[in-house]
């Protein structure tokens, strides 16, 4: 392994939950950053930690291929993350602004394609926000989503991490959400397509997904770079049978 390299470094206010009491204790500003080494190829190790003004870390975890079973990184709202460190305790993080949790969010989303390897063409997925179960979304539902996406640089082979570049798009400010009818399968993503349409098969309704997308993977329009979607879906429309553009026949208008 190489020397370790620095993804992201931030300011945080940092609390516990203290399991005992239900309540979160309060540890003040601190520094969080998520750390990469390079293995061979392009493999990498990623941790995030969070640690006082002297250096001494106060929680700390790795970052995997799966979530749930590792960091299980959560969006909460408001500015604030949430993670489980290696000693299965569970942090919240707030951030100064919304934003700047969601790019951290995007962050560990790099780090997760650092950790498998940088594919070429297989598609990395985070569920950071659950959203209501009974409300999943499946292949020809009608959705509402807000989504951000930003450049992917993936690392040198044996060199360097790979890391979040700027901002492509996001439709957050605009009046209206992206409303479209999920694709059947990879072949119906049609050329007018954001590229992350198809991506939104098993987010229930009010959750949240980052996906990495490298460019060998990509369907539908836009750049041709390698990516990283953040997806809203603030509603799955209940199909109307005497309405094509929500049974599933219609187009994504």
């Amino acid at each position: 392994m190489g020397e370790p390299q620095c993804l992201v470094v931030v300011r945080v206010q940092l609390y516990q939950f203290v399991e005992e009491t239900g309540q979160y204790q309060e540890f003040g500003e601190v520094g969080c950053a998520i750390m990469g080494t390079v293995g061979s190829q392009f493999s990498c190790q990623y941790k995030v930690g969070c640690y006082s003004d002297s250096g001494e870390y106060f929680c700390t975890a790795p970052i995997t291929t799966n979530n749930e079973s590792g960091a299980n990184v959560a969006l909460q709202g408001n500015g604030y993350v949430s993670f489980k460190d290696e000693a299965g305790k569970m942090w919240s993080m707030l951030f100064p602004t919304e934003d700047e949790a969601l790019e951290f969010g995007a962050n560990i989303a790099v780090a997760m394609y650092g950790v498998a390897n940088q594919p070429d063409t297989n598609v990395i997925a985070l569920d950071v926000t659950e959203g209501k179960k009974d409300r999943i979304v499946f292949n020809t539902d009608r959705v509402k989503t807000r989504y951000q996406s930003w450049v992917l640089s993936r690392g040198g082979a044996g060199v360097a991490i790979p890391k979040l570049g700027s901002q492509l798009e996001s439709n957050q400010a605009d009046e209206k959400p992206h409303v479209f009818v999920v694709p059947a399968n990879h072949m119906s993503v049609t050329p007018d397509m954001k590229g992350y349409e198809g991506m939104v098969v098993g987010i229930a309704e009010e959750g949240r997904r980052f996906v990495v997308i490298p460019k060998g993977a990509k369907r539908g329009g836009g750049p041709n770079v390698h990516c990283v979607f953040l997806i809203h879906v603030v509603k799955k429309k209940d199909p109307d049978a005497n309405d094509p553009k929500t049974n599933g026949t219609g187009g994504a208008g």
